[in-house]
Order: C-alpha cells, then structure tokens, then sequence
C-alpha cells in the first residue's frame, strides 16, 4: 500500500517495508522515503507503538558513518524493558528511526549520489530540517494516533547535536538525549538550542572520548537545572556507548521512562 502527501512543498513517499537488525531478527516497520527541496531523496522507518490510546513519538538519529539500524538493540532493549514491568506505565512510543542525509538510504539526490564524506559543512547543516518535515509529515495524519505534544529525541554524536537543533524547529519536544555530543559537529552548534530548551535533557559520554566529553561537560553547564551528565568509563562513542555498556543502556531506557 502507498500513499503520497504534500507538505511544504516537498513531495513525500510512504511504503511499508522490514528493516533487518543485527541478529536477524525482523522488525516490521513502515519505509518512508521523500524528496527534500535540494532533492535528496530522505528515508526513514516508522515502528508504529502496539499500546492504545496517543503514544509519544521517539526519534533516532545515528552518527556519522552509520545507519538507523545502529538502534537496533536499543529497540529491542526498549521494547523488552516496557514489556517487564506494566506497574512502570511506560507506553512503548511511535518509533521513528532515520538513515540521515549522506547515509545508508539517504544518499540520492537525483541522478546524483551524495554520500556523508563527499559533504560539506552546508549540507550538514540541513540536517534538523529533514527532521521537521518527516515529523510534520507523521503528525498531519491522525491516523497514528500520535502524541503530538510527546515527542522525544535521542541523537548520537553528529545525531545528538541535530536532535537538541531541532527542537528549535518542533515546538512539541519534552525530553532529548545526547550520546556523545560535540561543541561543533561540521557546522551543527549545540549551545544556543540547549540554553532555549528548558526542559529535560541528558547526556551520555565515555570518558576517554576526550573530545566529546570536554564538550559535555561544558553544554551540560548551560542548562544545569534540566541537563543531566551522565560519564561512562571506556571510550565508545555514540550508540556504542549503550550497545557496549548495559548500564549505560538502563540509564537510558529508566530516563526515557520517568
């Protein structure tokens, strides 16, 4: 089945699909691709929640080099932890999990590929507007049953600076987490977003990623009131940091559900 909606002016595809995770296992999950104004064609996949009523929708977004199936065992770590304990009342949210611009499926752009090395700093920099408008897109069909006023963000690396970055472009965000974030990932600039923000944000980062530790530590002092650190020993980086480390994966999941 598909179906075609214009937004903004940008022309947008959606067909089902089954992403593959790591293990084999198989998820079925909706394959939404769609042509941004530059005409990169974006894609991303849709997880709609099993649990009734308006479920909140996550968003993921990967780091450089990588793809949405990065979150494969945070899915199903997710999925497992909701499923132990109904007394937590944690609905499984809506999931929304990209291959961003320069990656995985997101790389044509007409008869043009644009893979993320061949980037530049402007192309990058785009990055939370493709955000926007695939969210914009899932909330204009009520058919979802979305909560549009619970949306949540978890970014990794270049991901995580793009996830707080769009909350300035969606209104409705309540709670983003950064898994390795930087001061300055390839013109993405975390500090101004996280200072408006306001609301619940926490941060994940290893130790001995001397780069990206520095740099949390400092973003965190920008919002100490609603911005919580979080410094795991080892050096991962990103999602390797939660895929590595099973305590840092239970942080995550325990702060997705308060």
């Amino acid at each position: 089945m598909r179906y075609r909606l214009l937004l903004t002016g940008v022309f947008l595809a959606f067909s089902l699909a089954v992403s593959h995770g790591d293990d084999g296992q198989t998820a079925r999950a909706s394959k939404i691709q769609f042509t941004m104004p530059d005409g990169l064609v974006q894609t991303a996949w849709f997880l709609p929640s099993p649990a009734a009523g308006e479920p909140p929708l996550l968003v993921l977004l990967h780091m450089m080099g990588h793809d949405h199936g990065s979150y494969d065992p945070f899915i199903e770590s997710l999925q497992n932890y909701v499923k132990s304990d109904s007394a937590r009342q944690c609905l499984m949210p809506h999931i929304l999990n990209f291959d961003l611009r320069g990656h995985g499926e997101s790389v044509r752009a007409g008869d043009r590929e644009i893979p993320y090395h061949k980037m530049a700093d402007s192309d990058f920099v785009r990055i939370p507007e493709d955000i926007r408008l695939t969210v914009a897109y899932l909330l204009a069909d009520t058919g979802y049953g979305i909560n549009a006023g619970g949306i949540m963000i978890i970014g990794a690396s270049i991901g995580a600076n793009s996830a707080i970055l769009t909350s300035e472009l969606l209104p409705n965000v309540r709670k983003v987490a950064m898994l390795s974030p930087g001061e300055d990932y390839r013109g993405l600039r975390p500090a101004s977003a996280m200072k408006n923000f306001h609301r619940d944000m926490l941060i994940c980062v290893a130790r001995m990623d001397d780069y990206s530790r520095t740099s949390s530590e400092s973003l965190m002092l920008l919002d100490p009131k609603n911005c919580r650190l979080r410094v795991y020993e080892g050096g991962e980086h990103g999602t390797d940091i939660i895929n590595n480390n099973p305590r840092a994966m239970q942080d995550l999941l325990t702060w997705l559900c308060e």
